[in-house]
Order: structure tokens, then C-alpha cells, then sequence
């Protein structure tokens, strides 16, 4: 398997997914454990150490009570402004 690399965009896209998980009122644990994962799923990912794609990010922001088109447009929006 190809080594991950993190990239500015995945700093951005990570912190966006921390504050939805805060002002949702989930732990890490309690969220990776809604998604079916591990107890360290979250964190792991939110520590760069696990990349996303497009099917499990829908999951986690279907479970936050995120509305995806909103998440992707700031998500766009923060990383045209750094």
C-alpha cells in the first residue's frame, strides 16, 4: 500500500471534520463507535494517520447531522483561503 501523505487540503478537511464532531457534542470514541469502527477510527483520522474517502466522509458527516453540500463548500472556501 502507497504511503499517505498529508497535503494542506487534508489539514483543512480534518480540522472542518474536528469542530462538526465538537459542536455535535461526539467524542471520538463515541462517533467511531456509531460508524461501526474501532474506538480510535476518529482519531486516527483526525490525526492524519488514516485517509478518508468520499463514502466514509458521507457517513461521518451523515451521522453529525452535516449537510455534505454545506461541509464541501466551506471545506472549498477555507482551503482557497489559506
Amino acid at each position: 500500500m502507497a504511503k499517505f501523505h498529508k497535503t494542506l487540503q487534508h489539514d483543512v478537511l480534518v480540522s472542518l471534520l474536528r469542530r462538526e464532531r465538537e459542536a455535535a457534542g461526539f467524542s471520538q470514541n463515541e462517533l467511531s463507535r456509531r460508524l461501526g469502527h474501532s474506538s480510535n477510527y476518529i482519531n486516527r483520522v483526525e490525526l492524519g494517520k488514516h485517509s478518508l474517502d468520499v463514502v466514509n466522509l458521507l457517513r461521518i458527516l451523515t451521522t453529525l447531522g452535516v449537510d455534505p453540500k454545506s461541509f464541501f463548500a466551506r471545506f472549498v472556501d477555507e482551503v482557497m483561503n489559506s
